[in-house]
């Protein structure tokens, strides 16, 4: 799909603001959401216009038990608070040659939480980090300034802080929670 779309965009805000739309489809429009600020906004614009509509309706008393069974559907849930991201939702964008990235997480602050499936071959060039970048190497090899981290391996770079040139002959999966 293209998100870019703003009639896309204006339909996915009203199901979002309906509760229509759930499920993967749901937890990817939250992603896309925590990434653009205009995203949350059309969703208020939706938000405040049924609620107007609502506003209008009488009230309507509800059946009996439906707070227990409310109640219990809300226990039934794995996470309350959060988001759960399965292997198989996300999409891996290319982020540079032989590297994609699956964003997990973002915030307006600027910092996200994503995976870096680096190919064989594969080199990020030297850069300094805004914000603090935290690394984890979850399968593979990569080499950082001539030293090699391996599986399980983790990099911390303070906020203005810089590293050399990355690269993996082996490719690599990487955890990095820094910068968007």
């Amino acid at each position: 799909m293209k998100y870019d779309d703003p009639d896309l965009q204006d339909m996915l805000a009203a199901e979002y603001a309906l509760g229509t739309l759930t499920g993967a489809a749901r937890r990817r429009f939250e992603r896309l959401m925590a990434a653009d600020p205009a995203l949350g906004r059309l969703v208020e614009a939706w938000e405040q216009r049924l609620n107007a509509l609502g506003g209008a309706l009488p009230p309507v008393e509800p059946p009996p038990g439906l707070k227990l069974a409310i109640e219990r559907r809300i226990a039934d849930e794995p996470i309350q608070g959060g988001f759960v991201l399965r292997r198989d939702e996300g999409d891996w964008i290319a982020f540079a040659p032989g590297i994609d990235r699956k964003m997990l997480n973002s915030n307006p602050a600027g910092s996200s939480t994503a995976l870096y499936r680096l190919s064989p071959g594969s080199i990020l060039d030297i850069h300094e980090h805004d914000l603090e970048e935290e690394c984890y190497v979850v399968d593979g090899e990569i080499e950082v300034g001539g030293a090699t981290f391996r599986a399980g391996d983790y990099i911390f770079v303070r906020r203005g802080g810089a590293h050399g040139l990355l690269r993996s002959r082996t490719g690599a999966l990487l955890f990095i929670r820094g910068e968007a």
